[in-house]
């Protein structure tokens, strides 16, 4: 989850801004220009947003920024405090501190602002697409097999469908009998098995009605498992 922020939010730059003011605090520390008790209390707003994002890290379904988007504000409160400190007791000149202080700002807009300078990569959703690229090869058509009555979940997929022919939609608790003929005569299939639902109870369903001999999990997610029928 660290990863994810520091790529989405700080565009890669969250370590060396941290080790910035962490070598700055520890400087001031040995030249005693600050005191470590100040540093608590400095550091107190920071402590129920850590506490947030640990706790999310550990509890959300599959890594996505939306998560812990919520306490990106402290943390950059949190910086932009501890870096006025630290340039408070750098002795700047008067006439040098305002001019100090629109370039820090300057730079955390740049920091912020993505400007397809440097590229971001969502591990989650590249190697999903990657899979999906792949199967859309060997397969021609794709079949979705839904366990809730709102079939919600089937439209995180959306964007996949449009690489195959056609989409067929199976109610994975009617089980009813698949009499398709042009999903029949298929040799190979891409599945779509709602996670409501018991994979092995699909695939035994599936075993009654379909040619294919094996069913070989390509990708799972937090609402379907992904398999080549073949």
């Amino acid at each position: 989850m660290f990863k994810q922020y520091d790529q989405q939010v700080f565009k890669g730059f969250l370590i060396l801004v941290l080790i910035f003011i962490g070598t700055g605090v520890f400087i001031l520390i040995k030249k005693q220009k600050i005191k470590p008790v100040s540093i608590i209390q400095n550091s107190i707003p920071i402590i129920p947003a850590c506490i947030y994002f640990i706790g999310i890290s550990k509890a959300s379904p599959f890594v996505t920024i939306r998560y812990i988007s919520p306490v990106a504000a402290i943390f950059f409160a949190a910086i932009i405090i501890w870096g006025i400190k630290l340039i408070r007791h750098m002795n700047l000149k008067q006439c040098l501190l305002k001019p100090t202080y629109i370039i820090i700002c300057l730079l955390f807009t740049l920091i912020t602002v993505d400007f397809g300078t440097i590229p971001i990569k969502d591990d989650f959703f590249t190697e999903k697409k990657d899979i999906m690229n792949e199967l859309a090869e060997k397969t021609d058509y794709c079949v979705y097999i839904t366990g809730d009555e709102y079939n919600w979940k089937m439209w995180e997929d959306y964007i996949y469908y449009p690489q195959f022919k056609g989409l067929f939609f199976i109610d994975g608790n009617k089980q009813a009998p698949i009499t398709d003929k042009i999903l029949l005569k298929q040799k190979a299939a891409t599945i779509f098995i709602d996670t409501a639902l018991n994979k092995d109870d699909m695939v035994k369903y599936l075993s009654k009605y379909l040619p294919f001999k094996s069913y070989d999990i390509m990708y799972t997610t937090p609402y379907t498992y992904i398999i080549w029928a073949h």
